[in-house]
């Protein structure tokens, strides 16, 4: 019996042993933890929280610990670039005002100047005729940034709908005739004999076209060319305007479609509020090159039987 009872003591004193042993390997590991949470804390770490562990609990929580950091650094990532791009966007306003206004102080000093003048009247009616030109440009500015903050923020929202594209093409060219031929525009127009349905919103799609029109009247007038074609295939429509102008460079094209672009050719919001439209009505716009040189816009959109 004495032997039994000692046996059994034996056995104990292992096992507070061995579980002795568990409990400071366990605080070790996770006080390595917290020493990392520490760090990447202080430091702004990025590198994820390693624990070579049996412990099936501090696995579990050194992996939760890695994915709440993988989704704060994407979280921190998509900040800063929000951030830059709010940055570019307030530099893009500020000069996209501060070019008209200055042009309306000049003539309204102008305005001002000449009214005091006994042959002021060619003046003052140059001055008013600027003043109302670039009154225009500021306002349609000023409605382009609104709109696109509308369909960024979800405020405009689309709605999707069967649209018979071919009848709102010919709209879309029948508006602008009258502008493409003051500018000597040679016009072709490609559409099927028969109606081609879209899935999409008209004023969208509306919008979507007059703007890569007012692009090529605006950065192509030099090739004095605008085609439109319309076709449907498989489960999709498409839309292609092409221009006779100097071209997009390859490495611009992507860049061409983002409100915070300032270079070249897509310097405008027209580019940007176009794409956002077009990925909205589950469809996109891609820049291709044209075959007799200058660019082709392309616009997808899913097809609607």
């Amino acid at each position: 019996m004495t032997l039994f009872l000692f046996a059994v003591c034996i056995v104990l004193a292992l096992f507070v042993i061995l579980q002795k042993r568990q409990y400071v390997r366990l605080s070790r590991e996770l006080q390595y933890v917290d020493e990392r949470l520490r760090q990447i804390a202080d430091a702004d770490g990025r590198s994820p929280i390693l624990v070579p562990s049996d412990h099936p609990g501090v696995r579990a929580l050194s992996a939760d610990l890695n994915r709440v950091l993988e989704r704060w650094e994407k979280d921190r990532a998509d900040y800063e670039r929000a951030r830059g791009s709010m940055k570019r966007m307030l530099t893009n306003i500020s000069h996209d005002l501060r070019t008209p206004l200055t042009v309306l102080q000049g003539y309204g000093e102008l305005l001002q100047a000449a009214a005091g003048q006994e042959n002021g009247a060619a003046k003052l009616s140059e001055a008013a005729e600027k003043i109302c030109e670039k009154s225009k440009e500021l306002v349609d500015t000023m409605n382009a940034w609104f709109s696109l903050a509308k369909l960024e923020s979800g405020d405009g929202k689309l709605t999707p709908e069967r649209t018979d594209v071919t009848k709102l093409c010919h709209e879309v060219l029948l508006s602008c005739c009258e502008l493409l031929e003051s500018r000597g525009f040679q016009v072709e127009l490609q559409t099927p004999s028969v109606p081609v349905f879209a899935l999409a919103d008209a004023d969208g799609l509306r919008r979507i076209l007059r703007n890569l029109v007012d692009n090529a009247v605006k950065y192509a007038e030099d090739g004095k060319y605008l085609a439109l074609r319309l076709w449907e295939e498989d489960a999709a429509v498409y839309i292609e305007l092409e221009d006779h102008g100097p071209g997009i460079p390859s490495e611009e094209r992507e860049q061409i479609f983002t409100r915070a672009y300032t270079g070249g050719r897509g310097s405008g919001l027209g580019l940007a509020i176009a794409k956002t439209l077009a990925l909205q009505m589950g469809g996109d716009i891609r820049v291709l090159d044209a075959e007799a040189g200058g660019t082709r816009f392309a616009v997808t959109l899913p097809k609607k039987s």
